[in-house]
């Protein structure tokens, strides 16, 4: 019959278990997203950026020149020219890009939209038929300054304040800042400016992109270049390491929910100290007596499980859906880990089987078994 200790055990045990499968689901659900986003950003061959580019407040440039011989050199097919300036808005920094997309139709950057623009294409952001140029914000800007697609933009630039429209917002996980797109050809003119941040490069087809790395490495030593594969990787590492402090603390807080549990189920049978001996002086065995208290414990634990992810469910949608919009501005995919769920629950139930049969079998020890 289940008493006060039971319920306070199998409470503590859901609170544990529910708090440390939340955030599983919350290192899940931005891995899967992130995962998807590098997927969908990173299609060209090669990316090419000024000295220092792992950083996103970088402001080293590549020259007209450079940038212009290396789309020339044999074996590129193009490339998609980005140019990043921090400008003010309101109090708030943000960045602006001036991006220039490789004209091939198949192959130039598709971003994932929260509010999809009427025009994706190569040339969308030139504006050639729109009365103002044409901006895409990331989710981060349109939640950070409430501007949502249709909405006018007037940006501060080096040749004073000009206006844009917003035409699509999409989904940005690079920083929580916020950006704005628009076309190179206006920023070229704004800032004065035909430089570069970054070129992700295309390979024509049958070209060894590693001997075409080299080539770029050789003939622009004070560039950094990389392929593809390598910075989808070097992007999961840093993700890994970013949340390395995550993973501890719900490995922390699994030891604390099991170690509890084993606590708590030793202090029960120990309480039934005397029952337990008066059932072997009754003729029950002490392998059956430890079997029944095994399963006591793996009732117990089952109890704790059900609710502590019940309540995963609920705290990882609060977190995912109303935490995290609010600190980052990032709309994440709600994804459930379904393999680290049955790796807990199965240490879980192990632990409190074998503490249980453990304390069970030992308790219900009658005198004479002792003195033997």
């Amino acid at each position: 019959r289940p008493e006060g200790r039971h319920r306070l055990t199998a409470a503590g045990l859901s609170v544990a278990i529910g708090m440390s499968a939340a955030m599983g689901i919350l290192v899940a659900s931005f891995e899967t997203t992130l995962t998807s986003w590098i997927s969908q950003l990173l299609k060209a061959d090669l990316y090419v950026a000024a000295a220092g580019a792992s950083s996103v407040t970088n402001e080293n440039s590549i020259s007209p020149e450079n940038w212009q011989r290396l789309v020339d050199l044999p074996g590129v097919a193009g490339a998609d020219k980005l140019q990043r300036y921090k400008i003010s808005l309101e109090g708030k920094e943000v960045f602006l890009g001036g991006a220039d997309y490789n004209d091939d139709p198949v192959r130039f950057l598709q971003l994932i939209w929260i509010d999809p623009p009427s025009e994706k294409g190569p040339g969308a952001l030139s504006g050639r038929e729109m009365s103002l140029p044409p901006a895409w914000v990331s989710e981060s800007f349109s939640r950070r300054f409430g501007l949502n697609k249709g909405a006018r933009l007037a940006l501060p630039t080096g040749t004073g304040t000009r206006e844009v429209e917003i035409t699509g917002v999409y989904a940005e996980y690079g920083n929580e800042t916020g950006t704005i797109l628009v076309g190179r050809e206006f920023t070229s003119l704004w800032f004065a400016d035909d430089r570069v941040s970054q070129l992700a490069v295309y390979a024509e087809p049958g070209v060894d992109v590693e001997r075409l790395l080299e080539t770029i490495r050789t003939a622009f030593p004070g560039l950094v270049a990389r392929t593809n594969r390598t910075l989808r990787a070097e992007s999961i590492r840093i993700f890994h390491q970013t949340f390395a402090v995550t993973y501890a603390l719900e490995a922390i807080a699994v030891i604390i929910a099991v170690t509890g549990l084993g606590l708590a189920l030793a202090g029960l049978l120990l309480e039934r100290r005397n029952e337990l001996a008066t059932l072997r002086g009754l003729g029950a065995t002490r392998r059956g007596i430890a079997r029944a208290s095994m399963w006591e414990g793996i009732g117990l634990a089952l109890v704790g499980l059900a609710g502590g992810f019940i309540l995963s469910f609920f705290l990882g949608w609060v977190l995912i859906h109303m935490i995290n919009p609010q600190s980052f501005g990032w709309t994440l995919r709600y994804r459930i880990p379904w393999i680290s769920f049955s790796i807990l629950a199965g240490v879980t139930l192990a632990t409190a089987a074998l503490v249980a049969r453990i304390v069970g079998s030992r308790n219900a020890s009658l005198q004479s078994d002792r003195t033997s």
